[in-house]
């Protein structure tokens, strides 16, 4: 109810409620945004008198349970400028390479999309036929589990 709340409360611009907030700040920046409700992203839209930064990827929406059932709205929304991340520093090329291949197979109108991994780490890649293998495999003895970095 909150969100709702603010979000009417913002599309009345007499209420004056945003540019209190935001007085002494020229830029916002919503970061993860394809996890953002409808009513979150309206906020944020509503915010006057501030540039405004969308961070997302459209692959991670992740949230389906919060009642965020697709990246439709934060699409549509009106861009001056987009960019793209140009590389991952999270995993190697090994599995950029997978993941470029599982997006142009399960995402078919994105056949020039492309993920790059950073070159100087080594990822290991493992085939596994249940989640439960997946996870006896990340915990085994000398695999790492115990600093909290499992080699998968």
């Amino acid at each position: 109810g909150y969100l709702k709340k603010l979000q009417l409360l913002l599309s009345d611009r007499s209420s004056g409620v945003a540019p209190a907030a935001l007085k002494g700040f020229d830029s916002i920046v919503l970061d993860e945004a394809q996890d953002c409700s409808d009513a979150m992203l309206d906020i944020f839209c509503c915010l006057q008198g501030v540039a405004k930064v969308f961070a997302y990827d459209i692959h991670q929406n992740i949230s389906q349970f919060r009642g965020v059932a697709s990246t439709a709205k934060l699409q549509s929304t009106t861009v001056t400028h987009q960019r793209r991340l140009p590389q991952s520093q999270r995993f190697g090329p090994e599995i950029a390479k997978l993941l470029t291949k599982f997006i142009r197979i399960h995402k078919p109108n994105n056949t020039k999309f492309e993920v790059k991994g950073d070159e100087g780490k080594h990822t290991k890649i493992c085939q596994v036929s249940h989640v439960e293998d997946a996870l006896k495999q990340a915990l085994a003895p000398g695999n790492n589990a115990e600093n909290g970095h499992p080699q998968l």
